[in-house]
């Protein structure tokens, strides 16, 4: 989403706005009508994961502001580890257990990060494939309640993800399949 910056009110009138003989009866400053008032700034807005229709439908619970911080944190990991880089896969453990409270099931801590291994080997993930697979991942560490329709659908998810972050259409379903196993 881009945002619009405009100039601040200070000084319109003198810059041609809201007069009669400005040709601008609306009073809102107008760089067409107007040379020296400037073009409006462009501004990139600040960047959220985006909660996936899967939050929803599976009932893992909004995440916080904090854990929206270490879900960015978890998408870093998730791209050293596609990188190959040699801590890579204890920076995502450590991440995944910090990202809930409590601290999720170690059984489940370890095939996320053995799917990770094996299904990101030698992929490159844009940003918006390893937040989509961040977010996947947020899902399962609340799977423990899920019933078996909404395991059904996580898998789904997150064989799409690994999809998205490049990894073959096998490799994807069978890192699926291990993550979303009871």
């Amino acid at each position: 989403m881009r945002i619009a910056v405009w100039a601040l009110v200070v000084g319109m009138s003198a810059a041609g706005c809201g007069s009669p003989e400005s040709g601008n009866p609306t009073n809102t400053a107008s760089p067409a009508a107007n040379p020296d008032v400037a073009a409006p700034a462009v501004a990139e807005a600040p960047r959220a994961i985006p909660a996936p229709a899967t939050e929803q439908l599976l009932g893992a619970p909004a995440p916080t502001p904090e854990q929206r911080n270490k879900l960015f944190d978890l998408r870093r990991d998730l791209q050293a580890v596609a990188a190959g880089e040699p801590s890579a896969l204890d920076d995502l453990a450590s991440d995944l257990v910090g990202l809930t409270d409590p601290a999720p099931d170690q059984a489940l801590v370890r095939r996320l990060v053995q799917s990770a291994a094996q299904a990101l080997r030698g992929t490159s993930p844009s940003d918006a494939s390893a937040e989509r697979l961040a977010m996947a991942y947020y899902v399962a560490l609340h799977a423990a309640g899920m019933g078996s329709a909404n395991l059904t659908a996580l898998r789904s998810e997150l064989a799409a993800a690994f999809g998205d972050a490049g990894t073959p259409a096998g490799v994807a379903t069978a890192s699926a399949r291990l993550i979303a196993s009871r």
